[in-house]
């Protein structure tokens, strides 16, 4: 079962089967401690920031579940990797009754706002309290389980990683796994091996989904890639001898999250980001939008898209969360343009017919395999891990389908409405695809439906643009 689970959740990552290789990648030049934005020595409450220390230090830094009920608004975590111990502090909105989704947790211990205990047992993987016209804050105590090398549904020991995507971050910690749900977080973790370090951020300050949040543990390496005109620092961290991958796929991060900065807006997760590879195990590839710290496994390190791709998903995916799985491709299908974009600002026209040559092959072997549509109809009535829109076809159709909409709408104007429809979303209330083609007609009087009808709704490859 390994092999077979981790290649279809792989499709949901990013990996493009041409590997493409993206114009120049040029080595991040030497950093001094000194500079600006070191990760070692930023300021521990700032938005976003980590912790590099050895472990034991304070370290690094179905169907229907899109409608389950919302309103979580902070989630303070504690994790004890070793002892598979949690504390989770739980901020809830004004609500007539709370459900938060607890799955594989077990000897769940439930304290109100004031510390008395509550009586709230586990019913079907869910525990429910009562609501407040004001907000409610609740406190869990808890074991997590250990998964199984290959599951990649939480805290995976073997891999020395957690994944909680799409709806598995109630194996690490009681949540709302909706994809519109957005919480803020703070994170602290201890318990992992001596000599290693864990990479996680200290705190998300931007209402994010429930299974951005990640930590990786490893005998990291970390280089210094630079930082962005509007104070973002890069970085990449990477397993020893590994380093010549890990700067061949960022050599351009830089000017990739430069440029989604500059064109859509900033970045909300802090003023850290940072590449970090981790191990899956076999049949593992691709990458995670866990920001400010994405995960991308080791086989893809030196894939500058699926780099590009990842820190995309800062803005749209994460930055803009979805309103339900099925719009799962204003979350993949526009990272995955986005990409494009970013590797034509920076490494030029012909990096960028490179990717669209790759995509193309990628579009053109997914349709073949098994072709759906890229934007089911509907909301909150999938499972998206057993849906056919599982699949890189919501990645390729949805990316075509924008550059068929900036062909007809031009560049600029498309720019400016996904500028605005950033704006508007980012860290805020969820969106759905529909919202963005409401945005796109009303700009520009643009009709998108035979372009929806055709790349969206349909099957097969209609003329590429």
């Amino acid at each position: 079962m390994l092999r077979p689970v981790l290649a279809r959740l792989a499709a949901a990552l990013i990996l493009f089967a041409s590997a493409t290789a993206c114009g120049r990648t040029v080595p991040p030049p030497p950093r001094t401690p000194t500079d600006s934005g070191d990760a070692a020595a930023r300021d521990a409450g700032d938005a976003g920031d980590a912790t590099v220390g050895d472990a034991g230090d304070a370290t690094v830094g179905d169907a229907g579940r899109g409608a389950m009920p919302l309103g979580v608004l902070h989630t303070d975590l504690t994790l004890d990797l070793g002892a598979l111990h949690g504390r989770a502090v739980v901020d809830h909105a004004p609500a007539e009754s709370i459900v938060f989704e607890v799955g594989g947790l077990t000897e769940v211990q439930v304290f109100d706002g004031s510390g008395a205990a509550v009586d709230a047992p586990t019913v079907d993987g869910q525990i429910s309290l009562p609501g407040a016209p004001t907000p409610t804050q609740w406190r869990f105590e808890y074991t997590f389980p250990a998964q199984p090398r290959g599951t990649l549904e939480g805290w995976v020991p073997e891999s020395n990683v957690t994944l909680l995507w799409p709806y598995h971050c109630s194996n690490l910690f009681p949540c709302v796994s909706s994809p519109a749900d957005g919480t803020t977080f703070a994170l602290s973790v201890t318990g992992t091996a001596s000599g290693l370090t864990a990479v996680y951020p200290r705190t998300i300050a931007a209402d994010a989904p429930s299974y951005m949040i990640a930590v990786a543990v490893g005998e990291y390496e970390v280089v210094s890639l630079g930082t962005t005109r509007a104070g973002t620092h890069l970085s990449v961290y990477h397993f020893p001898g590994e380093r010549a991958s890990a700067t061949e796929g960022t050599g351009s991060l830089v000017g990739y999250v430069e440029f989604f900065e500059t064109t859509y807006g900033p970045y909300l997760f802090g003023d850290e980001m940072a590449s970090v590879a981790v191990n899956w195990g076999a049949g593992g590839f691709g990458g995670m939008e866990h920001h400010p710290f994405f995960h991308v496994a080791r086989p893809s390190m030196a894939n500058p898209v699926t780099q590009a791709h990842e820190a995309a998903h800062g803005w749209f995916g994460n930055g803009v969360r979805i309103r339900c799985w099925e719009d799962f491709v204003l979350s993949e299908g526009l990272a995955t343009y986005l990409a494009a974009r970013a590797i034509a600002a920076v490494d030029g026209p012909e990096a960028e017919a490179r990717v669209w040559a790759g995509y193309e092959v990628d579009l053109t072997n997914t349709v073949a395999r098994r072709d759906t549509e890229a934007w089911p109809t509907g909301c909150g009535e999938i499972d998206i891990v057993t849906h056919p829109v599982f699949s890189l076809v919501p990645y390729m159709k949805g990316a075509f389908f924008m550059r068929a909409i900036e062909r007809e709408i031009g560049r600029d104007a498309l720019d400016a409405i996904l500028a605005d429809f950033y704006r508007r979303h980012g860290g805020a209330e969820a969106a759905s695809m529909g919202e963005l083609l409401e945005d796109i007609e009303t700009r520009t009087g643009f009709d998108t439906t035979a372009l929806t009808d055709a790349w969206l709704r349909g099957l097969g490859i209609p003329p590429l643009p």
